[in-house]
């Protein structure tokens, strides 16, 4: 009797519900095994764009030899043979083929480059995601004074939130925004400040349980604030988006400045220039072609609908980079048309105040770019839940006997 055929039903938003057990079926299974049946029945995503991934998937994994049938299940009228086995991770695949298990590298320097790997695949995987939805997505100016969502995390304090950020956004020229404020986990008093703010404009969400971050304090600060930055934007309803940090301003015309430039430039994203205040003491101006880190801040940000699906990487830090960059950086290689203004747009107070008190923060951390231990890095991969980065198997990384 044949082997059955293992079905795999993906969450595609989720790399961790698919990649795995796929990568592994095209490392283990025999050219003339069972078949991989993804079912892409309900898939929101349009079935060329789906085999492209899997294709591209699937290339990566085998490193150049054949592999066993790999075939999407996408006609709404398919049927699943019975005899198919659901799978959904690598290690459920590779029992069933009777192969072994991923192993995991202990050394840490190895651990972290296998996840970034990883990384990177699962990366070129959803730029291709976000360039489908960046170009299906609608006319952002169709009212001519377009809806502008101000969305403000906020953690640890609400002070500068009530008498800095949101009194800036609200005064502003531009009166046509809402102002979504989010909490990073439960938080009473700050419920309650918010709702001290009498304007309408002003909405308060708030994540439902405080979130876990890389603990090494680079890290930490590269991605503290993901969770509530993405569940802000699941709340902002304006045809664009204005990012701001809950100790930092915008100018009076910062909305409006940057709206004329989007609408000159035919553009979707544009960032201006920002007053940044030094650690020591001091300003200067940072915001400059071309688009680089270092040359651009989060809150002289503003971008159109057509981007707003694309949210911040809890796992950016695995990168070394800056949540807010990273989020930039994908959106220029996914093709997002991009203009900069070259006038002050924002007011941004002193930067690393997150990390400032931590006693592991030293002085080098505090005033520059100083990446996390290997060590470090490997320990938060266990922390955050993203261990499996580093179990994906690929042709070239299975023990000699079985590749």
């Amino acid at each position: 009797m044949t082997a059955p055929d293992l079905l795999l039903s993906p969450k595609w938003d989720r790399a961790d519900t698919w990649l795995p057990a796929l990568a592994a079926f095209v490392a283990h299974a025999p050219r003339s095994g069972p078949r991989l049946l993804i079912d892409a029945r309900e898939a929101a995503l349009p079935v060329d764009l789906l085999g492209e991934l899997c294709g591209h998937a699937c290339d990566w994994a085998a490193q150049g030899e054949d592999f066993a049938e790999v075939e999407l299940v996408w006609q709404p009228g398919d049927a699943v043979p019975e005899r198919a086995v659901p799978v959904s991770s690598a290690a459920d695949v590779a029992a069933l083929l009777h192969a072994a298990a991923p192993t995991v590298p202990r050394d840490p320097v190895e651990r972290i480059a296998w996840a970034r790997d990883v990384k990177h695949l699962i990366d070129a995987l959803d730029r291709r995601v976000a360039a489908h939805r960046y170009l299906a997505a609608p006319d952002p100016w169709d009212d001519p004074e377009p809806l502008v969502s101000v969305r403000i995390p906020t953690w640890g304090g609400t002070d500068l939130l009530l008498k800095r950020a949101i009194p800036s956004a609200l005064s502003g020229s531009y009166p046509n925004i809402e102002v979504v404020v989010v909490s990073d986990g439960p938080d009473p008093s700050a419920r309650a400040a918010v709702a001290s703010v009498s304007d309408p404009r002003v909405r308060y969400v708030e994540v439902p349980q405080r979130p876990r971050y890389a603990t090494s304090p680079q890290s930490f600060w590269q991605t503290a604030g993901t969770s509530a930055v993405n569940l802000a934007l699941d709340h902002c309803r304006g045809a664009f988006i204005a990012p701001l940090d809950h100790d930092d301003a915008f100018t009076d015309t910062h909305v409006s400045d940057l709206l004329s430039a989007l609408r000159e430039a035919g553009a979707d994203f544009v960032y201006g220039q920002a007053a940044c205040e030094l650690r020591h003491g001091g300003w200067t101006i940072i915001g400059a072609t071309p688009l680089a880190c270092g040359r651009i801040t989060h809150g002289s940000v503003l971008y159109s609908r057509r981007l707003a699906h694309m949210r911040y990487d809890p796992l950016a830090w695995l990168l070394d980079e800056p949540g807010d960059w990273n989020m930039w950086r994908r959106m220029a290689e996914m093709g997002a048309a991009i203009c900069h203004l070259p006038k002050v747009v924002q007011i941004h107070f002193r930067e690393k105040t997150a990390i400032e008190d931590d006693p592991r923060a030293s002085s080098d951390i505090l005033n520059g770019p100083v990446p996390a231990s290997a060590e470090d890095l490997a320990a938060d991969l266990d922390h955050v839940g993203a261990a499996w980065l580093a179990e994906v198997p690929r042709r070239d990384r299975l023990p000699a006997a079985v590749a």
